[in-house]
Formats: C-alpha cells, sequence, structure tokens
C-alpha cells in the first residue's frame, strides 16, 4: 500500500506542478519563466525520493526481491532455473 500511495502522491503532485509552471509561463514576462517547470519537477522529485526514504519503502522492496531471488539459482550449462533443497514457504515479505 506504501508503493501505491507513493504513486497517486506523485501523479497529484506532478498536476499540481504543471498546472503552477502552466499559469508561470502564461502571466510571468520573465526570461527565467521556462525554467520554471524543470526546477519544479526537480523539487518533486526531491520531495518524493524524501518521502520514499522515510517510509523506507526501496529497502522493503529491494530485501523482498533479493531474498526471494536467492531461493532459486540459474544453471548456466542448463539454461533453466533450478530449486534449491527447502521450505519455499519462508520467505517473510
Amino acid at each position: 500500500m506504501r508503493g501505491v500511495f507513493l504513486h497517486v502522491l506523485g501523479d497529484a503532485l506532478g498536476s499540481v506542478v504543471v498546472i503552477i509552471s502552466a499559469l508561470v509561463i502564461k502571466f510571468v514576462e520573465a526570461d527565467w519563466k521556462y525554467k520554471v517547470d524543470p526546477a519544479m519537477r526537480q523539487v518533486l522529485f526531491q520531495l518524493l525520493f524524501f518521502v520514499d526514504q522515510l517510509s523506507d519503502l526501496t529497502h522493503y522492496v529491494t530485501h523482498c526481491s533479493l531474498h526471494s531471488a536467492s531461493l532459486f539459482y540459474l544453471s548456466i550449462k542448463e539454461i533453466y532455473i533450478v530449486p534449491l533443497q527447502g521450505n519455499y514457504s519462508e520467505v517473510q515479505c
């Protein structure tokens, strides 16, 4: 659910950034007005990255992916996945 929340938050804030950038570009008469959109996108990216680090989602997903990948190994000679011996229901992600 944290991933869904961050995705929806990113979409919603992305829409707000587009609206604000469009209003700045339309109504501001300055040379820097076209630099507002990329700057606001960068701020949005940094904000979402910070929220992601607070929620520890990247660490959790990476841990679960690497842990479940270690249950199998790829045999280069036979080119198919060979399951290791053991109980596969022990993965707790």
